[in-house]
């Protein structure tokens, strides 16, 4: 780290370090304390909206009731427009969006804008705070118009913006007012070039930052918990602008404890990167987050009758083993080892006090391993077996099937089952075309192919005096269900992360296109992460949770999710590809089903957009590139 940011960077930070751990401990103190009466009662939903925003107004004075001094909220164009003349005087303002309670800045609604100003105090301008009663906008509100016209006076006097997480308020300004306005300072972003040991994801929250760094004591004023299930556009402005004003105070306070680290001749490489990489990529990522990607919803239904059908099928085949095994599964129910009591071990990371562990596993084996009795394993064991169920296929595979014999594994003590170890430790035991097989299961999480799939029926009875035993027979059984298991897990996989997920998840918006989130600062390693969630409230102001998806994790053995994105199919777009690119490995769907392109011929007729039919012209492959050109 010295020779990139020099060593006075070094001992800054160093000097830091021991103040801001004691400020991080203290306020994780601060944040374990009890949930106080009114947030119990508010959590309890038995309070009308009227009793609700009433305790809110009480509460909000009574922490935060001095902060009126410290704050204006401004109600009229002209009071704004002097605010922006104080900003453009004193060359930096700092900037935050309040929304109507989501964290997907696409859709979103900016209820208010928050505002500081070094030397003036902190500003909050009403928006869209409606009567909780009927709706309507109350009175002495600005525009996003208003909004628009202001903030592009302050990208005309080229003045320093800054901004917590500035992505986001980049992506609700620019939907909502229509302007462009990104931040100069990233505080969020400054946070991880500082240390980026330092600062996890969950840390770097705006109030979590400025407790830990500036003001501990900032922590008792946490009222997060009071706008449980309120939209924000039903508080008072001048009750909520006490609230939020407050966080475009904080980081600017946090702006001015991190200069100094890109400050000084040492620390000009760490000044570069931030100024022209980092917060030139934050508006990139933004317009890539707002833009997002259109989905194929009718290729998607098509994709999700095909794996499905391909999952009943492998269910299908494991159900026939299964009861093919069933008098040995009765056999097994009667031995004393299947009617003994079973021991749960402690988990390595269990989180529990010393006391509770010793409570709760109360017994000691011959190792010195904390342990407590369970429910023998023929209770566990349901009829029929739940393949999602970690400790019924242990004790399938390790107890009746006996692959214990060969397959030593440690986590068998946990209940868990590990179908790849398994795999492995029977390819001495089948035959050579069940090893080939095992070793593609292994490899890839679906078989794309139907000859690929193992046949279920003609297995030999197995003798009950063979129950302790690894058998051939049993092998060979064992084998063929890890084979289909390992193949069911990655279907099921696809259909849940990807082929039901992308289409459901892209018709929350509008456009119909999908989004998901990039995040410049999420790894330790400068590399871009995806995924998370946005939340929102719904018609009855209860929290949704969104899951999103991580973009960067599409596979690429599987051309076929990827299909699910498109090119746009607006009006806009008037061109026709009479040309389709098809990789060799990849099955198209024709009037005759699925098939693979070497199995097509010239006047073949395909299903393409829609459902269309188009009649195939002439088929070229490249070999080099293993894929097919169809002209149709």
């Amino acid at each position: 780290m010295e020779g990139l940011f020099g060593e006075a960077f070094n001992i800054n930070l160093s000097q830091t370090k021991t103040e801001i751990k004691k400020l991080a401990k203290k306020a994780a103190t601060a944040k374990k304390q009890t949930k106080t009466d009114e947030e119990k009662l508010l959590a309890s939903k038995k309070l009308t909206i009227e009793e609700r925003l009433a305790l809110i107004t009480e509460k909000v004075i009574k922490i935060l009731g001095k902060q009126r001094q410290n704050t204006i909220v401004i109600r009229n164009l002209d009071d704004f427009s002097c605010y922006i003349d104080k900003a453009i005087k004193a060359g930096r303002i700092d900037i935050d969006t309040e929304t109507n309670n989501t964290t997907d800045a696409v859709s979103s609604e900016m209820v208010g804008l928050c505002l500081y100003v070094p030397g003036e105090k902190q500003a909050y301008v009403p928006i869209k705070h409606v009567k909780w009663q009927t709706g309507e906008l109350l009175p002495n509100q600005l525009t996003y118009e208003d909004c628009k016209t202001q903030l592009q006076r302050v990208l005309d006097s080229n003045i320093n913006i800054i901004m917590h997480n500035g992505k986001f308020d980049y992506e609700v300004i620019k939907t909502t007012c229509n302007i462009a306005v990104p931040p100069k300072w990233d505080t969020l972003v400054a946070a991880r070039l500082i240390d980026e040991n330092l600062y996890s994801d969950k840390r770097t929250s705006l109030k979590h930052m400025y407790c830990t760094l500036i003001d501990p004591k900032q922590a008792k004023y946490d009222i997060e918990g009071l706008f449980e299930n309120i939209p924000y556009a039903y508080v008072d402005p001048e009750i909520f602008a006490l609230y939020a004003a407050t966080d475009s105070m904080m980081t600017d306070k946090i702006y001015l404890w991190e200069q100094p680290f890109f400050d000084g001749v040492d620390n000009q490489k760490l000044k570069w990167l931030f100024e022209n990489i980092e917060m030139p990529i934050v508006e990139v990522t933004a317009k890539m987050e707002m833009c997002g990607a259109c989905v194929d919803q009718d290729f998607g239904e098509r994709l999700k009758t095909k794996y499905n059908n391909e999952l009943t099928n492998i269910d299908n085949k494991i159900n026939a083993i299964l009861n093919q095994l069933k008098d040995i599964i009765s056999a097994w129910r009667l031995s004393p080892e299947a009617n003994e009591k079973t021991r749960t071990y402690v988990s390595k990371k269990s989180k529990m006090s010393k006391e509770k562990i010793e409570e709760t596993y109360n017994l000691i084996d011959t190792d010195g391993r904390r342990y407590r009795e369970t429910k023998p394993k023929t209770e566990q064991l349901k009829d029929p077996i739940n393949l999602n169920a970690s400790a019924q296929l242990a004790i399938l595979f390790y107890d009746i099937l006996c692959v214990s014999e060969v397959y030593k594994n440690e986590d068998r003590k946990t209940g868990k089952d590990d179908l790849k170890g398994i795999a492995e430790s029977l390819k001495n035991y089948v035959t050579e075309e069940q090893r080939e097989t095992l070793d593609k299961a292994i490899e890839i999480d679906a078989v794309d192919s139907e000859e690929d799939k193992l046949k279920s029926d003609g297995y030999n009875v197995i003798d009950e005096e063979d129950l302790t035993k690894l058998t051939p027979e049993k092998a060979t059984i064992a084998a063929t269900l890890c084979s289909l298991l390992l193949e069911r897990r990655g279907l099921t996989k696809l259909i849940t992360t990807y082929i039901d997920t992308i289409p459901a998840l892209a018709k929350h918006w509008k456009d119909g296109r999908v989004r998901f989130r990039l995040n410049s600062t999420g790894t330790d390693t400068g590399r871009y992460s995806s995924g998370g969630k946005w939340k929102y409230l719904d018609e009855n102001n209860n929290k949704v949770t969104l899951p999103g998806i991580n973009i960067q994790n599409i596979p690429s053995h599987n051309p076929e999710i990827r299909m699910l994105f498109k090119a746009r199919t607006d009006e806009e777009v008037k061109e026709f590809n009479d040309t389709l690119v098809i990789p060799e490995i990849t099955e198209i769907e024709t009037t005759n089903g699925y098939q693979y392109c070497k199995d097509l011929n010239i006047g073949d007729t395909l299903l393409v957009d829609n459902g269309e039919a188009a009649v195939i012209k002439n088929i070229v492959y490249n070999s080099e590139k293993r894929e097919y050109s169809i002209q149709i």
